[in-house]
């Protein structure tokens, strides 16, 4: 029983503890958590024992889950190698570039990107990959500039847009300066303008990448220094040997302009061969070859005797006016040119005192000389002749004929005169007896006179176009010839000395002109130290007193400067300029004087006040007018030549320089507008475009000399704008008219008195005719007649109008005493008559379109009327009716109205020659003679013997015999005619072309 219970209690104590196990199991599972209760669903949680699964067993899974830790841990131990490797790689290569193995660097780049392409380390390879290559063909002692730059700009391209490049913009600065620089020196050494142009477009990527500072500036003018260099280089090879070649060509042509012009095109297209030792010595050469252009020959005896001009007396009318009475001579003279005639003046009182014709347009001014005896040195345009003439009376002392006219004044230096010529020429002349010592003939036009050197023993002349002379005085020759930028034409002055320094002036556009300050060697050779621009043209000599020098300019201007010599100072300081209130141009000629002051004689004489920077303008004018020469000066006075605006009558003024007054004026030469008999019969009027009016005798023109006073005058407007005009009345009076701003007539009396003043209604058009009735005047758009008798105004002819406008009048005739003829633009011949009643009035006759058109005013001779057409034709007119009566074909332009006398028309063609034409039997011609060029001085005059004297306005006197043919008989008057011959009281009358009036005998020149 003991037995049965101890089972009892043993199975119950079994059961006890297996409930135990369980409760302890169960309390472990819920001690896991999530981890226990994942475990169990894993195994299918407890399990009664004969139903566990072996996929279930602990073992297994625990096998399994030992096994995907390890996969797990290999794949992060795998991808952590991986990685390493990556960035090892891009780090050797990033190593090779920066070690400069770039065949390794490319490759390994090459690699990564085979492998890592899509990694984000890609994007850096890319960029290290494209500096390699870029480094690969500059970062070497034999770069490849153009593959260089070729992978420089793909690196650009490729690369622009990638996170990091900005990180290498100033490594993309750096590679496009090395470029700019190899590129520079490869293209020197191989003369390739490929690597040129490849460190040109480097440059630019550079600037691109420099920011906003840009390239420093030493750095930038050092790889354009270079640069400069290779493209002297590749023009070396490109270009120079066939420039050279071409220059040689032409120096064995003796065109040393053109070589010249050759080598400086060369050196605009390649600035690097500036200093080039090869170039330098092709200039040498050229200039060497242009010093041996410079021809030296000797020269001619002067001349003695006077030409064969016929000795007229003449009278010239040189009236005084003075603004003083207490004037006395002290024996001094001055000398001036007005026309065409030297004149000598009594310094003190203005009396002139002799006359010299020398012709119109003379180049240069009288100049006092001291030779054996005091001289006025002169050139006369009549002959061509250096000429001297005594002070004393103007006699000849001797004359030199000139190949050439003179370019310039001429340059006197102790016995010596140089004088240069436009035929390139410069003579050199003794002033004692005028012989041509020695003469050198340039390649090109010189502008004179040359500059003297301060140690007196060279002269500088430029050359018209590039070249500047450097000659030695003796003897006269060429000793250095030097290349000085200017162009053809811009030197209008001479060049100056100032003391060292010679200054050169030319003018660089139509508003800048610049001095060029040269410095000269010990062998003449000369060089440009400085230049200094200037506002305006500069046609005028410059003036150096001292250390001041002013230079005139365009228009009315003067600008001053300051000359020193010391070293570290500019050759020029500017000290300032001003300028006339107008600013009308005219030449400019300047007299400098003490404390600083400047006198400008242009349009009128005006003085500056030089300051420490800056010049003043006083207010004072005098000697108003155009200024024709330069200022002479005496003493205190100055000496001034002038013209009015609208006249080319000259007036010699003496003025007080300080007090800017004049003290007397003398009339050099006038145009006379009006010429007619005086009452009395031995005596003529003549009236002066300025307002005198003169009574001359015949007998003082016979006698000749001076007249000093005239009749009468009138005022003319002020500020006249329009020329002043004369007309000789059918009563025998004359008359002067002027038109804009005030248009009016003044007629006098028959013994030269103003008789009064007609004011017109309109400016004329055209120079007016006398009627019986009064004087006509052609006017826009209507006739006017004036000066009627009894003071009475007569209604106008009024023209028609066509589309609103007047149209203006071509010409004015007066065809009978009553009647005139004029011709409007529409080419309508309009003939009107004045009628005294029964009121004064210009009636129209007649309003004609005739079938030829002219330009030239109608001749009329009788009845009849003759045309010179612009067909070249002489059409011969019934006056009145405009009958056609006769016509020829001159088969050329005629070029002057057709002048008529007796039976004969005189027609002047080409500016060629006249040809004669008899009025009876349809204008057969009878005769013809030259003009030379110039042409006739008014119509031909009917002599008693019924042959005809003509002048030509030379001065040539020809004379046609009865029957219409030349005369072997030709005289020359030794002086130019303005008009004649005219018979006045009997006389014959020629007026000179300064207003000189000359008495010629019927039987002249047979």
């Amino acid at each position: 029983m003991a037995q049965k219970e101890f089972g009892k209690n043993a199975v119950d104590a079994a059961a006890e503890a297996t409930r135990a196990q369980q409760a302890a199991l169960a309390k472990r599972q819920l001690s896991r958590g999530r981890f226990s209760q994942l475990t169990e669903k894993l195994t299918g949680g407890p399990e009664r024992p004969g139903e566990q699964k072996i996929g279930r067993s602990p073992i297994v899974l625990g096998l399994t889950g030992m096994t995907l830790a390890a996969m797990l841990l290999a794949g992060i131990f795998w991808f952590m190698t991986a990685h390493t490797r990556e960035e090892r790689q891009l780090k050797e290569a990033v190593a090779s570039l920066d070690q400069q193995r770039y065949i390794d660097a490319d490759g390994q780049f090459l690699n990564f990107l085979a492998s890592y392409s899509q990694s984000a380390s890609a994007d850096p390879a890319r960029i290290g990959l494209h500096r390699t290559r870029v480094e690969k063909n500059i970062m070497t002692e034999y770069p490849d500039v153009i593959k260089g730059l070729e992978e420089l700009t793909q690196l650009q391209a490729v690369c622009r847009d990638l996170p990091g490049f900005d990180d290498i913009k100033d490594q993309i600065r750096l590679y496009a300066d090395r470029l700019t620089y190899a590129g520079s020196i490869v293209a020197e050494v191989t003369q390739d303008q490929k690597a040129l142009d490849a460190s040109i477009a480097a440059m630019e990527i550079m600037k691109r990448y420099a920011g906003e500072a840009g390239i420093k500036p030493d750095r930038q003018a050092e790889l354009e220094r270079l640069q400069r260099l290779a493209s002297a280089a590749i023009a070396k090879k490109t270009e120079f040997q066939s420039r050279v070649t071409e220059i040689r060509e032409l120096l064995e042509t003796g065109k040393t302009i053109a070589a010249i012009g050759v080598r400086d095109r060369l050196l605009e297209a390649y600035p690097g061969l500036t200093g080039d030792k090869d170039l330098n010595a092709i200039q040498q050469e050229i200039l060497e070859k242009e010093k041996q252009l410079v021809v030296h020959s000797e020269g001619l005896d002067a001349l003695k005797a006077v030409d064969n001009a016929a000795n007229f007396k003449s009278l010239s009318l040189a009236l005084r006016t003075q603004a003083a009475t207490d004037l006395s001579s002290q024996g001094r003279s001055v000398f001036g040119i007005g026309i065409d005639s030297v004149f000598a003046l009594d310094a003190d009182t203005g009396d002139p005192l002799w006359r010299h014709p020398v012709g119109v347009d003379s180049p240069f001014a009288p100049i006092a000389v001291k030779g054996t005896e005091p001289g006025v040195l002169i050139f006369s345009t009549l002959s061509g002749e250096l000429q001297l003439l005594s002070q004393h009376d103007g006699h000849l002392l001797w004359r030199q004929p000139l190949e050439g006219r003179p370019s310039a004044m001429p340059l006197v230096v102790s016995d010596q005169i140089f004088i240069t010529t436009q035929n390139h020429e410069m003579w050199q002349i003794a002033v004692a007896n005028g012989h041509a010592l020695s003469r050198l003939k340039f390649s090109q036009s010189i502008i004179g006179p040359p500059a003297l050197a301060s140690d007196g023993s060279k002269l500088v002349i430029p050359g018209d176009e590039t070249l500047v002379y450097t000659l030695s005085l003796n003897p006269l020759s060429c000793i250095a010839v030097s290349q000085i930028p200017h162009k053809a034409g811009s030197v209008k002055t001479p060049m100056l000395a100032a003391g060292k320094y010679f200054l050169m002036c030319d003018n660089v556009s139509a508003e800048t002109a610049r001095i060029q300050t040269l410095n000269i060697d010990a062998n003449g050779g000369l060089k440009v130290e400085t230049e200094d621009p200037i506002e305006g043209q500069i046609n005028d000599p410059c003036l150096l007193r001292g250390y001041d020098l002013f230079v005139p300019s365009t228009p009315q201007r003067v600008t001053a400067f300051r000359v020193a010599e010391e070293i570290g100072h500019p050759p020029l300081s500017r000290v300032g300029a001003n300028q006339l209130e107008e600013g009308i141009q005219t030449r400019m000629f300047l007299l400098a004087g003490p404390s600083a002051q400047l006198w400008l004689a242009g349009r009128d004489l005006r003085k500056f006040q030089t300051r420490t920077n800056t010049i003043l303008l006083d207010s004072g004018i005098t000697a108003e007018g155009i200024h024709l020469q330069p200022i002479q000066f005496v003493d205190e006075a100055v000496f001034l030549t002038t013209k009015n605006p609208q006249s080319s009558s000259v007036f010699f003024t003496r003025t007080n320089r300080e007090e800017m007054k004049g003290t007397w004026r003398t009339v050099l030469g006038s145009k006379l507008v009006a010429v007619g008999p005086a009452a009395g019969g031995d005596s003529l009027l003549a009236i002066g475009d300025y307002g005198e009016a003169y009574r001359v005798s015949m007998a003082d023109i016979a006698k000749g000399g001076f007249q000093r006073e005239s009749t009468s005058r009138f005022r003319l407007p002020d500020k006249l704008t329009s020329e002043v005009g004369g007309v000789a009345l059918k009563d025998g009076r004359v008359a002067a008219w002027c038109g804009a701003p005030e248009p009016a007539m003044w007629t006098f009396t028959s013994t030269g008195q103003l008789e009064r003043k007609w004011t017109l209604p309109d400016a004329p058009q055209l120079p007016p005719v006398a009627l019986d009735g009064g004087v006509v005047f052609a006017m826009p758009g209507r006739l006017h007649i004036s000066a009627i008798a009894g003071g009475q105004t007569a209604e106008d002819y009024r023209a028609s109008q066509t589309q609103n406008q007047q149209q203006p009048w071509k010409s004015l005739t007066a065809i009978s005493s009553t009647q005139v003829l004029a011709v409007n633009a529409d080419n309508q011949f309009v003939r009107a008559e004045f009628r005294a009643t029964p009121r004064p009035q210009l009636a129209e006759l007649s309003v004609t379109n005739v079938p030829y058109l002219i330009e030239l005013p109608p001749a009329i001779l009788g009845d009849f009327l003759f045309l010179a057409t612009t067909d070249g034709k002489l059409v011969m007119l019934q006056a009145t009716t405009l009958e056609r009566l006769a016509e020829i074909d001159l088969g050329t332009i005629p070029n002057a109205m057709p002048k008529v006398a007796g039976g004969f028309v005189f027609v002047e063609v080409a500016n060629k020659d006249v040809r004669v034409f008899k009025t009876e039997g349809g204008l057969p011609q009878t005769a013809s003679f030259p003009l030379d060029g110039h042409a006739l001085a008014g119509d031909p005059l009917l002599l008693s013997d019924l042959s005809y004297l003509i002048a030509r306005t030379d001065g040539k006197l020809i004379r046609l015999n009865p029957d219409g043919t030349v005369s072997d008989s030709v005289v020359q008057l030794g002086q130019a005619i303005q008009q004649g011959p005219l018979n006045i009281n009997g006389q014959i009358i020629v007026i000179a072309q300064d207003g000189s009036l000359y008495q010629i005998a019927e039987n002249v020149g047979m």
